[in-house]
């Protein structure tokens, strides 16, 4: 994946992840894609989390990190695992508050001052479900297991939009299904 405007969403995807792992406690894996990603790119500083569009940025393929934004990709042997990992996460996302154990949840509580927490994990949830979304409905991919994903998620959103009555959102995934559909 190369598209700056999806390496933002992507940036967004992970910062979210992390979050939102890190309200139930739970360490990720060094492995983990989304702890890779974050450690070699994020963290480093070589990529703007924000996106400023002229920073200097790099690649994280092969150990080899030195090139700049118009050269920046993230390997698909990355980004896919993510995506499935990320689509994993986005089942049981929305119950996340359920699981935060009730010291961690008054500690972060603190952490955030003035914010509130409800509604500081709802906007992280959110935010983590509108840029899986966005990442599966702006990168195409070949990969069978991928358009899988995509057609479960806009599925899962076109249900969301029918509960809350929202018929405009519903039908617009409808019309993107049906376009997806008819292309692969």
């Amino acid at each position: 994946m190369k598209d700056p405007k999806n390496i933002e969403v992507l940036n967004k995807l992970v910062m979210n992840y992390i979050t939102l792992h890190g309200l139930q406690n739970i360490q990720l894996d060094p492995n983990d894609p989304f702890a890779v990603y974050f450690l070699k790119v994020l963290s480093s500083g070589m990529l703007p989390i924000g996106g400023a569009s002229n920073a200097m940025v790099y690649s994280i393929s092969n150990d080899d990190i030195s090139a700049p934004l118009a050269d920046f990709y993230v390997p698909n042997s990355m980004f896919h695992p993510m995506i499935k990992m990320a689509y994993d996460f986005y089942q049981k996302v929305d119950d996340i508050d359920s699981i935060v154990n009730p010291m961690m949840k008054e500690q972060i509580k603190q952490q955030l001052g003035d914010i509130d927490y409800e509604e500081f994990v709802e906007k992280s949830v959110d935010t983590f479900k509108t840029c899986l979304c966005e990442l599966l409905d702006n990168y195409n991919s070949k990969r069978e297991d991928y358009n899988e994903i995509k057609l479960e998620v806009f599925n899962l959103k076109m249900q969301e939009a029918v509960e809350i009555e929202d018929y405009e959102t519903a039908a617009e995934m409808r019309d993107k299904i049906a376009d997806f559909k008819s292309t692969i």
